[in-house]
Order: C-alpha cells, then sequence, then structure tokens
C-alpha cells in the first residue's frame, strides 16, 4: 500500500535523526570541554560543535531519504525489515562520520597543543 511507503519513510527519517541526535548529545559535552581547553576560542569552540551536529544530521538524512519502494502486495514485515536495514545503513554511515571527525579532532588538537607547549 502507498501509505505503508509513506508512513515507513517517515518512521526511517525520524530514526535517523534520533540516531544523529542521540549520538551529538553523548559526545556534544566532552567535545565542547576538549575545544575550549585545546584553542580558547568560544566561536570556534562553538562553530566545531554545530558543525558536528551538521554532519551527523546530514549523514542521517542522506541515508533516510534512500528509502525502496515496495509493492502494494509486500506484508507488513517486508516494510519492517526495509526500515531495518536502512537504519544499519543510517548508522554505519554515522560510525565513518564519527571516525572520519575524530580524526580531525585528533590533528587539530596534537598540532595546537604542540604549537602551545613552546
Amino acid at each position: 500500500m502507498p501509505v505503508y511507503n509513506t508512513l515507513a519513510s517517515i518512521i526511517q527519517a525520524i530514526l535517523a535523526v534520533l540516531v544523529a541526535v542521540v549520538a551529538y548529545r553523548v559526545l556534544r559535552g566532552s567535545l565542547r570541554n576538549l575545544l575550549d581547553q585545546t584553542l580558547k576560542l568560544p566561536d570556534a569552540t562553538a562553530f566545531y560543535v554545530r558543525s558536528f551536529l551538521l554532519v551527523l544530521l546530514f549523514v542521517a538524512l542522506a541515508q533516510a531519504v534512500s528509502f525502496a519502494r515496495l509493492k502494494p502486495e509486500s506484508a507488513f514485515m517486508d516494510y519492517l525489515w526495509t526500515v531495518a536495514d536502512n537504519i544499519g545503513t543510517v548508522l554505519e554511515h554515522t560510525y565513518v562520520a564519527l571516525l572520519v571527525f575524530l580524526t580531525l579532532m585528533t590533528v587539530l588538537v596534537a598540532v595546537l597543543r604542540h604549537g602551545h607547549e613552546r
């Protein structure tokens, strides 16, 4: 049914955003403290923390909009499995985004701490 496709797409988008927000909430405080101590520039801290949220949201939403349309005669469980599969992809891409962001932050902190020690 077309209604199930729409409902599944909405649920998938909500779950994808929820994954991004949970990851952001878990890491926001530590990231803010790390950047405050390293950069000592409140505007830079705000920029990096907001950029982190945007990256997570864009990664999640990019996957959430790629919902496979199922045939009207598909069973309800087909919709559930499709949503679960797509959320798995959202988690994988969020993991990669976190690794890239962590790598960039590690380089930033290492370079700036080394510069402050001189």
